[in-house]
Parts: C-alpha cells; structure tokens; sequence
C-alpha cells in the first residue's frame, strides 16, 4: 500500500506516508521503506523523533500539523497553477475573439461583393455589398439551391469554373451578373476555394462592380468609332469592319458590297447657305441613309459630303436596291431655316468579288463608279465594270482642273494633297499624284 502511495504525486505522497507513520507510532508498529529520492528521505526523518513526541503526547497534533501545511501548499500551488492556465486560456480567446472580428469586419464591411458557396454550389453566406449588387436577400437566394449561380449568372459557364476551384484552383475572369429586376452588371470576379481540415469544402466568390468602368469604355470605343457631326461611323471602324466581312468571305461566308454616295452639288449649299446649313444637310442625310440598310450593315461617313456604306450578304440585286432606296430618301426636301434644300446623290457599286477580294479594290473600284455616275449626269447609281477605271480617272482629272481654276479665280485657298495610285490586284501603292486646290465636289 506505502508503494502505491509514493507512485502518487509529490504533496500525496507525503500526506499519505505522515497518515501511515502516525497510525502505525500510535499503535507502536514499526516499519521500513526503501526511498528514491532525497526528498522522500527527508519526509521520514521526522520519524527518528517518534520517542520524544510519544513521550509528549504530540504525535497526533505534529501528523495532524504538517498534513494541514502540505495541504495548504499544494493548494496555493495548484491554485497559481489554475490561475496561470486560465490566463493563457484567456489570452487564447481573446486572440480567436479579435480575429473572429478582423474576418467578420472584412466580411460585412468589405466594398466588394462576397459570397460563400458549399461544395454543392448552395449558397451560404453572402455579406451586405453583395445583397446591394443583387438585390436578393440571402433567405432568396438559398431558396433556389444548387440553382443559384445559374440564376445570377447565366452567361458564364459556372459549372466549370466551379469545380476548377473545388480541385484547388484559384480563379480571375471577367463576368456578368443578373439582378433580381433583370438588369445585367460587369463584375470582375476570383473565386477561391474554401478548406477545412486540409479539404475543399467549398468556394467563396469575391465579385466588384465594373459596370460604370466598361460603360465608359464603351463610351470612349464608340467615340473612338463615330464621326462627331452625324454620329454615324467614321472611316477607321468602317475599314475595320470591311476587312472582317472580307476575311468571313474568303472563308465561305457571305460576300459583302461597299456603296459610295457622294452628295451632288453640296459645295454651293455650303457656300451659299452657310456651314451650319450644311451641317444640317449631311445630319439629315445620314439619318435617311441609316434607315435604309439592315441593323447589321454598316454606315459611316469618310469626310465632307462623302458617305460609304457596307452591305455585309447581298447579291447584286441586293446591292442596286439599297442603292434606290438611298437616291429616293435623299431626293426628299430637306428644310433649314424656312428653306427647302433639294438633294441628290451619286452612288458607286463594288461587291465581292467581281468588284475586288480586298478592301482597297473595293473601296477604289466603288469610288471609280461614283465618278462615272457622276460622269454620266449624277443623280444615279452605277456598278463598276473594269473597264470603268480610266474613265473615273479622266473624269476626276478633268474635275481637279475644273476645281483648280474656280479657286485660284475666286481667290480661293489651296490645299495641296498626295492621293495615292494603287496597283489593281495587290493594292500596293506604285505611285502618287498631287494637286492644289478648293475642296473637290
């Protein structure tokens, strides 16, 4: 029993060894320890005192005495012991509480949009900026299942995207979301993988607003791409878009047409009216112009009165119609300040392939067929033919001194430019010719 006592812990042992000594000096049985230690040899020396204290009668008072004031020293001990686990146990809480708050302050008061997603793609949280994006409460959102991102984001292959992040992949990619009243926001988006345990349990998605970001974007493109006084298309997108067209082409897609119109005698507006008079007119042309051709052809303005416009799947006949339709809806009065302007126009024909297989040949070839309308009279259309080349070319020769002559007689300014001469079939430039001269009607 005395072995069993002394494997116990330190204050133990001496409390039992001092209770077992006392009862066997009472009843004057002797006994004998073996001891491993030094202080458990010092817990028996008092038992060398057993005759005097029996002598005295204080045995029981001196067993009773020293098992009091081991008792209160392990107290006071396991007590700091208890106290100084308590402030470590406090200073634990105290770090998770203040990083609980860190994540839920990051969460809740973060300007992006956070949502928090389980392994099957139910939504489980989602903080306060993204409740603001959506316009869905959470209790909506949970309501629609592993159905939710499909919902919110029905252009993007969501599917995909997250179960690249449930194999422990981090995501970046652009996207669109929809409202609860069905308007379409620009977000960019990372969608990281949520782990516990060392396991993928789930996705948060981080989304921010760019709506406002790429509306200006858009706005600086089409700005870009637009002619400032009619807000039609320039020459740089309408180059843009022919060269696409030609390559669909060249691949077996639809063949495409280019109409060039040049507005008829639109210098004496100008001059005797005034530029805003002038102004008004191309205005009012190019919007009659807009409503003849299909939403996906293409309509721009090259510069002073000359227009071009793209027909991107027609036949000849096709191209001849458009045609029509613009000398009709440009041969309408235009009014300007209590005045009745009467317009016409001559349009140019070239379309692929007869009319070139490259966007230069194209735009030469029905540059060279608005000449000869306005050769044979103006107020026409005319498809161009090869042999029309040397015609156009005459024709615009004879037209330059024309002009040349007018404005060194009427004082007129000079402009002095450099067209270039292009080979027919490769388009490379082989030569050039300048002029001086008034603008060229």
């Amino acid at each position: 029993m005395l072995r069993w006592l002394l494997s116990g812990r330190s204050h133990w042992r001496v409390c039992a060894v001092i209770v077992a000594a006392g009862i066997a000096s009472a009843g004057g049985a002797g006994f004998m320890l073996a001891v491993s230690s030094p202080k458990q040899a010092d817990v028996f020396s008092w038992l060398w005192w057993r005759p005097m204290m029996l002598a005295l009668g204080l045995n029981t008072p001196v067993c009773c005495g020293l098992m009091i004031w081991i008792w209160n020293g392990y107290q006071r001990k396991s007590d700091e012991l208890q106290k100084k686990k308590a402030e470590i146990l406090s200073g634990y809480m105290n770090e998770l509480r203040d990083k609980e708050n860190e994540f839920l302050s990051l969460f809740f008061h973060n300007p992006d949009s956070i949502m928090a997603f389980d392994h099957a793609a139910r939504i489980l949280h989602m903080n306060p900026a993204a409740q603001r994006l959506l316009n869905y409460s959470l209790s909506e959102l949970r309501r629609m299942g592993t159905g939710v991102l499909a919902a919110i984001a029905p252009e993007s292959d969501t599917a995909s995207l997250f179960a690249k992040v449930l194999s422990g992949g981090v995501l970046v990619f652009d996207s669109t979301l929809r409202r609860k009243d069905g308007q379409m926001v620009y977000v960019q988006a990372t969608a990281i993988p949520i782990y516990q345990d060392g396991q993928v349990r789930g996705v948060y998605i981080v989304c921010r607003d760019v709506t406002q970001q790429r509306e200006a974007e858009r706005r600086i493109r089409m700005l870009a791409d637009l002619d400032h006084l009619t807000g039609r298309f320039n020459r740089r997108y309408f180059s843009e878009q022919l060269e696409q067209a030609l390559v669909a082409a060249a691949q077996g897609g639809p063949k495409p047409a280019v109409l060039f119109v040049d507005i008829d005698r639109f210098k004496q507006i100008n001059d005797a009216l005034g530029h805003d008079a002038g102004d008004h007119v191309l205005k009012t042309a190019a919007e009659r112009m807009a409503a003849c051709i299909d939403q996906g052809d293409v309509l721009a303005r090259f510069g002073g009165d000359e227009f071009a416009v793209l027909l991107r799947d027609v036949q000849m006949e096709d191209a001849t119609h458009v045609a029509e339709k613009i000398l009709q809806v440009l041969e309408q009065p235009v009014t300007f300040d209590g005045n009745e302007l009467y317009l016409t126009a001559s349009v140019g024909i070239a379309v692929y392939p007869v009319g070139g297989d490259t966007a230069a040949a194209l735009l030469r070839h029905a540059d060279a067929a608005m000449y000869e309308a306005k050769r044979k009279g103006k107020n026409r259309y005319q498809v161009h033919t090869p042999s029309m080349q040397a015609q156009a070319y005459a024709f615009k020769t004879n037209k330059l001194e024309h002009d040349l002559r007018r404005s060194i007689c009427s004082g007129g300014s000079l402009k002095r430019e450099y067209p270039p001469e292009e080979e027919e079939r490769s388009g490379r430039v082989v030569a050039a010719e300048t002029f001086s001269g008034g603008r060229v009607e």
